[in-house]
C-alpha cells in the first residue's frame, strides 16, 4: 500500500458504517495508536457523522477496489512520520511531510521577515520626516548672522528702553494646544477676556499657526520667529539646541534677564539661551510624570500644569539683592525682564479626547486661573516699582474636534495672542484693525523684541504687529526699531541669496543691499523695504 496524500487528524468520529462488511477493513496497528479505516471509494460521507478529520486517497495496489482510509491521531495534532512508517511501503510520505513543512516554513519566514523589514522602513521614513533638523542656513552663516558686534555698530549695546525709564517686562505665556475660537466658546477664557479690568486694556488677534502644526517645530517659531521652512525642525522626535538667534538670546545680549518655567523640553531646547543660574525653571525628566494618569486614547498633564505654575510662583516670589547707581542695595522680587510660563495639560487632553471635549474645557479652566493669579501677582508688583508689565498668552497650534495630532485644517493653524498691559487702553486699537484680520506667529517673537527694545532676532521672518508697537512703544523709538528689523531681513535675505547662488533673484533687488540702503528712510520707508525683503526670502525659498 503507497500512501500518496497526508494531511494531520486531531479525532476521528464517524458513524456506523453502512454496507457489507467484507468491502470494509479496518486495521489497527498493536504498536501505535493509528487505527486506519478502509472505505468503498463509492461510500457516502455526507451521511455519516461530522469529522474533524481530513480524507487521504490510498492506492491499493492489491485490492480490487479504491478505497478511502481515515488516520486516527487523538494523542496528536501533529504528522509523525515515524508513527505512519508502518503503512507506507516507502519513505514518499516522510519526505513529502518534510518537504511541505519546509516550504511552509520558509514561507512564513520569509514573509515575516519582509514585514519588519516595512516596518523598519516605514518607521525611519516617518522618523526622518518629523524628526528633522535640517535649517536652511549653514552654521557659518548662522554664526555670522548671530554675531552681535555687527548689530552693535549700528544698535548699541542697549535696550532702547521703549518707556523712558520705566522698566518694561513681557511675561510670555504658551497655552499648548489653545484654539482661538476658545477665547469665545469656553466660558472661563472669555469671562477673562471681558472682564471690566481686562478688557479695555487688552487686544486679541488671530494668528495662522505654522505648518506642521504640532509642538517643537512651532515652540522654535514662537522664540525665534523662524519659519520651520527656514529653522528646518519639522517634528518633535529630535531634541537639540536652537541655533537660531531667539528673544531670549537676544535680551540677553543686551544684558536683560530672562527665565522660564514649563517641560523639560524647553531646558534643552533653549540650552545657552537662558540666563545662567537664574532662567531655568522648568521641570527635571525624572519626575514620575507628578502622577498624572496615562489613559488607553493618550495622557493628561494636569499635575504637571500645577507643578509648573508652583515653580512660576517661586519666580515670582524670589528675591534678589540689586546694587543702584548710588551704591545702596535693595531687594527685588520677581527679577526679570522676559519671562515665559508654558503649560501643556489643554494639548494632552485635545490630543486625548478632542478640542470640544469636557477633559480640554476643564483644563483650560485651569489654565485660565493660573494666568489670572498670575497677571495679578505681577502687576501687584509692579505697583511697588518702576516696571510696566505686558502679559502675551498665545498657543503653538490648535486641534480638532475628534482628537488626534497634527493636519492642516483652519482650527489647527488658528491660535489667539492676546495681549493686556494695565492702563494701555489696547482694545482702541481694534478700531484701526480690518475686519478679520489675521497675522502670522512669525511676527510674535518679532514685536515681543520691539517691545523689550532689543534686537530682533537674526533669522526671523516676522515683522513688527504694528498696533502693539504704535500702542505700546514710544514714538521717539520706532524709526530705530523699524531700521533694526530692516537691517536684520536684508541680512537674512542677503544670506540665502549667496548660500544658494543666487545672484540673479538679488540684482533684481540690489538697490535694497546698497550700503546706505535705509539709512535716511521714515519708518513708512523702512517698512515698505522691509515687506519687500521679507517677499524676496520666500522667493529664494521657493526657488531654492
Amino acid at each position: 500500500m503507497e500512501l500518496t496524500g497526508l494531511v494531520s487528524s486531531a479525532d476521528l468520529r464517524l458513524g456506523p458504517i453502512p454496507g457489507p462488511s467484507n468491502n470494509c477493513l479496518s486495521l489497527l496497528d498493536e504498536k501505535t495508536d493509528f487505527k486506519v479505516t478502509l472505505l468503498p471509494s463509492n461510500f457516502n460521507l455526507e451521511n455519516q457523522a461530522s469529522t474533524s478529520a481530513n480524507v487521504l486517497n490510498v492506492d491499493l495496489e492489491k485490492c480490487s477496489v479504491g478505497m478511502t482510509s481515515f488516520i486516527h491521531e487523538p494523542l496528536s495534532t501533529q504528522p509523525s512520520t515515524s508513527r505512519l512508517r508502518p503503512w507506507s511501503i516507502d519513505d514518499n510520505v516522510e519526505s513529502t511531510i518534510l518537504l511541505r513543512y519546509k516550504k511552509q516554513h520558509h514561507t512564513l519566514y520569509v514573509t515575516f521577515l519582509l514585514f519588519i523589514l516595512l516596518l523598519i522602513y516605514a518607521m525611519s521614513e516617518g522618523y526622518n520626516i518629523t524628526a528633522g533638523f535640517d535649517p536652511n542656513l549653514t552654521p557659518d552663516l548662522v554664526r555670522a548672522l548671530n554675531n552681535r558686534n555687527t548689530t552693535q555698530a549700528y544698535f548699541g549695546a542697549q535696550s532702547l528702553n521703549i518707556n523712558d525709564n520705566i522698566r518694561t517686562r513681557v511675561v510670555y505665556f504658551i497655552l499648548d494646544g489653545l484654539r482661538f475660537d476658545a477665547t469665545q466658546t469656553n466660558p472661563s477664557l472669555n469671562a477673562l477676556v471681558t472682564s471690566p479690568w481686562f478688557v479695555h486694556d487688552s487686544l486679541i488677534l488671530n494668528m495662522s499657526a505654522q505648518l506642521p502644526t504640532i509642538s517643537i517645530p512651532n515652540w522654535q517659531t514662537l522664540v525665534t520667529g523662524a519659519r520651520p521652512s527656514l529653522h528646518g525642525r519639522t517634528g518633535n522626535d529630535i531634541l537639540t539646541p536652537f541655533i537660531f538667534d531667539s528673544i531670549f538670546t537676544s535680551s540677553m545680549s543686551v544684558g536683560m534677564k530672562n527665565g522660564i518655567t514649563g517641560d523639560a523640553w524647553w531646558s534643552i531646547l533653549l540650552n545657552g539661551h537662558l540666563t545662567p543660574f537664574y532662567g531655568d525653571g522648568t521641570s527635571p525628566t525624572l519626575t514620575n510624570n507628578f502622577g498624572d494618569a496615562y489613559y488607553t486614547q493618550g495622557h493628561s498633564d494636569h499635575n504637571k500644569d500645577i507643578a509648573y505654575n508652583q515653580r512660576f510662583h517661586n519666580a515670582i516670589n524670589s528675591q534678589t539683592v540689586e546694587k543702584r547707581s548710588n551704591g545702596s542695595n535693595v531687594i527685588v522680587r520677581f527679577d526679570y525682564d522676559l519671562f515665559l510660563s508654558y503649560y501643556g495639560d489643554i494639548d494632552g487632553e485635545s490630543h486625548s479626547f478632542g478640542a470640544q471635549s469636557s477633559q480640554t474645557q476643564s483644563a483650560i479652566d485651569d489654565k485660565v486661573a493660573f494666568v489670572r493669579a498670575g497677571i495679578n501677582a505681577i502687576a501687584a508688583l509692579d505697583a511697588m516699582t518702576q516696571t510696566h508689565t505686558i502679559f502675551i498668552i498665545t498657543s503653538d497650534h490648535g486641534n480638532v474636534d475628534v482628537g488626534g495630532h497634527g493636519g492642516d485644517v483652519h482650527v489647527l493653524r488658528a491660535v489667539p495672542c492676546i495681549v493686556y498691559a494695565k492702563d494701555s487702553q489696547l482694545a482702541s486699537v481694534n478700531n484701526s484693525l480690518p475686519v478679520y484680520s489675521t497675522f502670522d506667529t512669525v511676527d510674535i517673537a518679532t514685536s515681543i523684541t520691539a517691545l523689550l527694545g532689543v534686537p530682533v532676532p537674526r533669522q526671523s521672518e516676522g515683522s513688527f504687529i504694528s498696533p502693539l508697537i504704535s500702542a505700546l512703544v514710544s514714538p521717539s523709538k520706532w524709526a530705530r526699531l523699524y531700521f533694526d528689523l530692516f537691517k536684520q531681513k536684508q541680512a537674512l535675505a542677503s544670506a540665502l541669496l549667496t548660500q544658494w547662488n543666487q545672484s540673479s533673484l538679488k540684482s533684481q533687488y540690489a538697490s535694497l543691499f546698497a550700503d546706505d540702503a535705509g539709512v535716511n528712510a521714515d519708518v513708512a520707508g523702512l517698512n515698505a523695504n522691509i515687506e519687500r525683503l521679507s517677499a524676496l526670502i520666500e522667493l529664494s525659498k521657493a526657488h531654492h
